[in-house]
């Protein structure tokens, strides 16, 4: 009979179309399973830049923190640039009276100046001496 030829030819026709399809169907679930772990390692990025930005914001205030010393300093560093003594003192003076307006606030108006003035008797008092 040829119609049965015809029949089975047809059944395993159809039997490798399903295991086709079943590889197939595999071979996309592997798919999903691989844009899943991409998912989850682009969620991994995006948390790291994260941390990322909030160090960066940290440095950004510790910067700003920085900005407002440094213009305390200048400040300094024109009451300095009055008094006409040496770079070197008036740089050590910069650094101290740094400090302490890390320190004091306020007073480092007072304290800088005295420090300054120290300084300058220190300095004359050293060149009376050699």
């Amino acid at each position: 009979m040829p119609g049965l030829g015809y029949a089975n030819a047809f059944i395993d026709l159809a039997i490798a179309i399903a295991i086709s399809e079943f590889a197939i169907a595999i071979s996309e679930f592997a798919i999903a399973i691989s844009e899943f772990a991409f998912v989850i390692s682009e969620f991994a990025f995006v948390i790291s830049e994260f941390a990322i930005a909030i160090s960066g914001y940290s440095v950004a205030i510790s910067g700003y923190a920085i900005a407002i010393s440094g213009y305390s300093i200048a400040i300094s560093e024109f009451a300095i640039a009055i008094s006409g003594y040496a770079i070197a003192i008036s740089g050590y003076a910069i650094a101290i009276s740094g400090y302490a307006i890390a320190i004091s606030g306020y007073s480092i108006v007072i304290s800088g100046f005295l420090l300054l003035i120290v300084l300058i008797l220190k300095q004359q008092i050293d060149m009376k001496n050699e």
